[in-house]
């Protein structure tokens, strides 16, 4: 199996301003403590074994994973893809 996975975080308060615009000064990649991208990925990876998608997570030969800010129109979540490898 290969897993892909992108965690979107809303954006902490004060990366805007009192307008709700973004401030320039705030962070363009998602580096504040919302979750080491490793345990995020334990933990989908995890919930998807014990025959959810695949019986073990041993299963996965690849893994991508990713995090990021939710942009205007998204809603904080994961977005995960897994693909069955002949």
């Amino acid at each position: 199996m290969a897993v892909t996975a992108t965690f979107v975080f809303a954006r902490p308060k004060n990366h805007f301003r009192a307008n709700g615009q973004l401030k320039p000064a705030a962070p363009k990649h998602c580096t504040s403590r919302v979750g080491d991208v490793d345990k995020l990925s334990r933990s989908i990876l995890d919930a998807l074994s014990e025959g959810v998608i695949f019986n073990d997570d041993a299963q996965v030969v690849s893994l991508i994973a990713s995090r990021r800010y939710a942009n205007d129109s998204e809603q904080p979540s994961a977005i995960i893809t897994v693909t069955a490898i002949s």
